[in-house]
């Protein structure tokens, strides 16, 4: 997956037909758009209605129209705040502006993408009056117990589905502005849309890229300042930490009818800030600044684009953070990417088929350089947060390379892992023969099994198995007919406390060993 970003430094330039954006600040936690109007005795900022909800949804509790039947729920949507001007006054005194002021609103109407779950009713609301009531409906078909659900957990999906259309009076005459509502402290915005309704893409011609700087998690790129000496910016970072991925991330977009990954952002911080300027010291700058974003691009590799769809870009109000959208297929899908979080897995694991099938590898052993002789608690962490989910209802391919050079591998329907309560218990549905080259389902006498490690024994018998075959953590039972994570073999041996397969009669050698989810 890629994200790159335009960038912009300079002022956009003013505009016959619209007012000249002059910046976007964050106050209380909603965004303001703040605009020049351009009058010859100012400056004289305008303000735009704030469109910003400022109560949690959680506590909105669906109601029932008597007369038209319809069920539907009251969000109040905060449009004016003398507290918010006051403030946003102070963050604009640099300017020195005559005056700041709410732009006037005249009308107000909402609609919903086509493809949404969620219809509007209206929005009520008259001149002068600080608060609107934005009414949603859905059919009445559905509970009310789902509409409120669908509201606490996904209320940013649903809200992102509504647009508002407001009449706004600037320079003496009625302009429309199409906006999304957003929440107060969980404001995210698409910028791509700000973009087109104020002006294009600002060009600064005066830049000299200088050098790529590496950061905890990123690289970042710098550039000089031509015009200006000792002034240099920073292109937005668009960093993601990995290691922060988690079921939690999984998400369901219920106007949409798919789950997503949400991946955060990192555009800008003072961390990064200080590494740069530090960075640059041989330069002596005088000025280290990050540059705005002002569009993205994002897309997927070729490879996995019939999996995985990259959703809007929506930029935080202070410009500090982002939060993409990557939409997957399945359930599953969403669960094996959520697992890129481990140190282990990444992306470069993930592997096709020839019959055209895509897997992540979640465990592979064919140097043995990494011990899997580990305590409970490292185990623990391949898995996840205690809360989570490892993975559930997938395909569990497994794939073994004897001694002799020959290769087996088994697939099984169904493979889930519970969560921490259950000791992280394994099952499965079956084994595919017809995806399988072994006969004999050697996994079978683990099935529902729980986890166990050298220091935690969850198995079945009376003595650790872990401690007698191999130190390794496995779901065993009384032991195990498999044993993936047993001492790593230098030479083909007949003792199962090392990697081995049972085939009926006989243990097998393993050489190699690895473990792939079907996403």
């Amino acid at each position: 997956m890629g994200v790159s970003g335009q960038v912009s430094q300079c002022a956009p330039a003013a505009s016959s037909l619209r007012l000249r954006f002059v910046a976007q600040l964050n106050v209380n936690g909603c965004a303001l758009f703040v605009h020049d109007t351009g009058a010859s005795d100012g400056p004289h900022l305008a303000v735009e209605p704030l469109m910003c909800v400022t109560r949690s949804l959680k506590s909105l509790s669906p109601k029932v129209d008597l007369i038209t039947q319809q069920m539907y729920v009251s969000i109040p949507v905060l449009m004016t705040d003398d507290g918010m001007l006051a403030e946003a006054q102070r963050q604009l005194q640099h300017l020195s502006p005559k005056s700041v002021t709410f732009a006037a609103v005249s009308e107000v109407n909402a609609s919903t993408d086509a493809n949404s779950t969620v219809r509007s009713i209206a929005f009520i609301w008259s001149p002068h009056e600080s608060v609107g009531d934005l009414r949603i409906e859905t059919d009445m078909d559905r509970s009310a117990y789902e509409l409120s659900s669908e509201l606490q957990l996904s209320s940013v999906e649903s809200l992102q589905r509504i647009r508002l259309s407001a009449k706004l009076f600037l320079n003496g005459t009625y302009q429309t502005y199409q906006y999304r509502v957003s929440t107060q402290n969980h404001s995210f915005f698409d910028p791509s849309e700000y973009r087109l309704r104020y002006c294009p893409l600002p060009s600064c011609r005066q830049l000299r890229f200088i050098r790529s700087i590496s950061l905890e998690n990123c690289s970042v790129r710098v550039h000089q300042r031509l015009d200006i000496k000792g002034h240099f910016l920073i292109e937005p970072l668009l960093c993601h930490n990995i290691s922060s991925l988690s079921s939690e991330s999984i998400r369901y977009d219920f106007s949409r009818g798919k789950y997503y990954l949400k991946l955060n952002l990192l555009v800008q911080d003072e961390a990064s800030l200080q590494t740069v300027r530090t960075k640059l010291a041989d330069f002596s700058p005088l000025s280290v600044e990050f540059m705005r974003l002002w569009t993205a691009e994002r897309s997927v590799s070729s490879s996995l684009s019939a999996r995985f769809e990259v959703g809007p870009l929506m930029v935080s109000a202070n410009w500090r953070s982002a939060q993409l959208r990557l939409y997957c297929s399945s359930l599953n899908q969403c669960g094996a990417a959520s697992l890129l979080r481990s140190k282990i897995v990444s992306f470069e694991t993930f592997r096709s088929l020839p019959d055209g099938r895509w897997f992540v590898t979640i465990q592979q052993r064919v140097s043995g350089s990494v011990s899997f002789q580990r305590t409970w608690a490292e185990y623990e962490t391949g898995f996840g947060h205690d809360t989570d989910f490892w993975i559930g209802g997938a395909t569990l391919r497994v794939e073994m390379r004897l001694w002799n050079g020959s290769e087996l591998h088994a697939e099984y329907a169904g493979f889930q892992v519970g969560d921490a309560s259950s000791r992280y218990r394994m099952t499965y549905r079956e084994m595919l023969p017809e995806r399988s080259t072994v006969s004999w389902d050697a996994m079978e006498h683990n099935n529902r099994s729980r986890f166990s490690t050298m220091d935690a024994d969850n198995d079945r018998r009376s003595e650790s198995c872990s401690d007698g075959y191999g130190k390794g953590g496995w779901w065993f039972n009384n032991c195990m007919h498999f044993n993936p994570n047993g001492i790593f073999s230098t030479r083909e041996t007949s003792d199962d406390a090392y990697m081995s397969w049972f085939s009926r009669r006989r243990w097998l050698a393993l050489r190699q060993v690895r473990l792939l989810l079907q996403i």
